[in-house]
């Protein structure tokens, strides 16, 4: 089983106004991501053998879109539908996956 396993660790900075629907923690399919108030990320995706994982300070915003990390030790996340509420649940659209707000 091949395994990605990223740590990146410094100062965080709390999410913008404007974000904060994104803290919570997000379950899909294939994929866990947890985002605290803080900006801190842990973000875990599981694909055939690969498992991936990144742990974090979000770096900036890039309209719907964050990164993870620094410099050239960052991870894009491409948020295609950032969070929505639809029949009481929480959903959003993270690198082609939905994922449903557990808390």
């Amino acid at each position: 089983m091949a395994c990605l396993i990223v740590f990146l660790s410094g100062c965080s900075k709390p999410l913008p106004t404007d974000k904060v629907s994104y803290i919570g923690e997000w379950q899909g399919p294939h994929i866990y991501l947890l985002i605290s108030a803080s900006g801190e990320v842990e973000y875990e995706k599981e694909q055939g053998a690969t498992r991936t994982s990144i742990s974090g300070p979000i770096n900036h915003f890039e309209g719907d879109n964050f990164s993870v990390g620094f410099g050239f030790i960052a991870a894009d996340f491409e948020v295609s539908q950032p969070p929505y509420q639809a029949q009481g649940q929480w959903y959003m659209v993270v690198d082609g996956e939905e994922l449903t707000k557990l808390f």
